[in-house]
């Protein structure tokens, strides 16, 4: 028989499992779809931070970039200032890629210190002007600045180095002229003009004073050249009337006495007056095939090129020029004389070379004609970046050394330096041989290897040469 209530209880159980199974699978479905919600909602979250951080990435590269005039990153940005630096570097700060972060940070006081060098640089260089009163120990440690932009940036360094470049010219030209014009005075300060001083000097110390660009500090120097060039003047015309006086008495000695010597060697010449004979009487004319005479009266001269050609010698070159200011005579160092006799003609040099047939040399800025007694380079040319002030430093004289040629003359240490065929200016020299621009460009053409030069007081001079 069958228990009905036994039956109805099992029943009543099964519902209730059944009924606790479906409210567990509705449960965990709806579990599975929560956390499916929840992770989709992550996936979204964390799509929008990477797309914020990509951005962000961007954005600071950007700023970064902006520093500089262009991708290349060749020079800073017209509109660099601390103020968008700083707006670059707290862009930066926001990124969350500390490697990247890192870099961008170091790149950015790159450009800081960058910012610092070019604004320094243009503190002392104002539309391509040195500043007055620029000082010699601010530069130098800007100069080490701009060897340290080198390895940062070879691009932006190579524009600083060109302008620190600029500034240290400048600031030594100023020193230099200065130093020129300081040796023109016993006391710069009473504005004592020293009594030994030459044109040349005067000429050297002037040249020095109107290269600089910085027009203040050259007006502040006009005065003081202005009263050396009035000194030398008054002296210039006191050793006129004395040369003129000592010249005089020479013509009468020579007329009344000659040497046997000066007999032979005008012997067979048909007219005393013919140039050409005279050179072709001279010893010189034994030696080689091109002469280059130098008749001096007083400061002036007559200057002559001469050629042999089958045995004959003809002028080719004739020109008026200038000779030392205390004229030709026994040169030492100082004498402002051009060395008396005959001289093998040496090297050419300037800043260009017209095309002449002797070796030559190209003048620099570290190019020195060593006049400094103490020296054990005396009489020769040196290349070094800075030397005494008795020395001729030849980038000083671009008019005059425009072309020259070097005349072999020495005669010890004191014995007088840098002797040389050049560039006239219009005045004596300081022993030099000067001559027409024009005319020394046909010199420095036509004169080749051998060549001597004759220095003389009168025509028949050249013969006991």
């Amino acid at each position: 028989m069958v228990n009905y209530h036994i039956v109805e209880e099992f029943m009543g159980k099964r519902k209730t499992i059944m009924f606790s199974m479906i409210i567990i699978f509705i449960l965990i479905g709806m579990g599975f779809s929560y956390v499916h919600h929840i992770q989709k909602v992550k996936a979204a979250e964390q799509k929008k931070t990477e797309e914020y951080n990509d951005q962000l990435i961007k954005s600071a590269k950007e700023m970064v970039g902006n520093l500089y005039a262009n991708d290349k990153k060749e020079a800073l940005a017209t509109d660099i200032s601390d103020e968008k630096i700083k707006k670059a570097l707290n862009k930066v700060g926001q990124v969350k890629d500390v490697s990247l972060k890192k870099t961008l940070v170091k790149e950015i006081n790159n450009v800081a210190f960058l910012l610092k060098v070019q604004t320094d640089l243009a503190s002392l260089l104002i539309d391509g002007v040195l500043i007055e009163g620029a000082d010699e120990e601010k530069i130098a440690a800007l100069s080490k600045n701009v060897d340290k932009v080198k390895p940062i940036n070879p691009k932006i360094y190579n524009t600083f180095n060109s302008v620190l470049e600029e500034i240290s010219t400048q600031f030594n030209t100023i020193k230099t002229a200065k130093e020129k014009l300081s040796a023109l005075f016993t006391d710069l300060e009473t504005s004592t003009v020293k009594d030994d001083i030459t044109r040349d000097m005067f000429n050297d110390a002037k040249s020095s004073i109107d290269s600089i660009k910085n027009k203040k500090v050259k007006e502040s120097f006009a005065s003081l050249i202005a009263k050396v060039d009035s000194s030398l003047t008054s002296k210039e015309k006191q050793e006129k009337l004395k040369q003129e006086q000592q010249n005089a008495l020479n013509t009468q000695n020579q007329a009344k006495t000659s040497s046997p010597q000066s007999q032979v060697a005008t012997s067979n010449v048909q007219s005393p007056t013919d140039l050409a004979s005279f050179v072709a009487g001279s010893k010189t004319a034994s030696k080689t095939n091109q002469i280059v005479t130098v008749v001096a009266n007083g400061s002036s001269a007559k200057i002559s090129l001469f050629e042999k050609n089958d045995a004959i010698w003809n002028e080719v070159i004739n020109t008026n020029g200038y000779v030392g200011s205390l004229g030709v005579g026994q040169a030492k160092e100082g004498s402002s004389k051009t060395p008396k006799g005959s001289y093998s003609l040496g090297f050419a040099f300037g800043t260009s070379n017209p095309g002449t047939k002797l070796p030559f040399k190209q003048i620099t800025r570290n190019s020195y004609w060593i006049s400094n007694v103490n020296d054990s380079n005396y009489n020769t040319w040196q290349e070094r970046e800075t030397s005494s002030s008795s020395d001729e430093h030849l980038a000083d004289y671009p008019v005059q050394y425009q072309y020259a040629i070097v005349i072999n003359y020495n005669n010890g240490v004191g014995g007088g330096s840098a002797f040389f065929l050049h560039v006239g200016n219009g005045r004596p020299t300081a022993g030099c041989v000067s001559v027409p621009r024009e005319v020394m460009v046909q010199f420095m053409q036509r004169i080749a290897p051998g060549a001597y030069i004759i220095n003389v007081n009168s025509q028949s001079e050249i013969a006991y040469y």
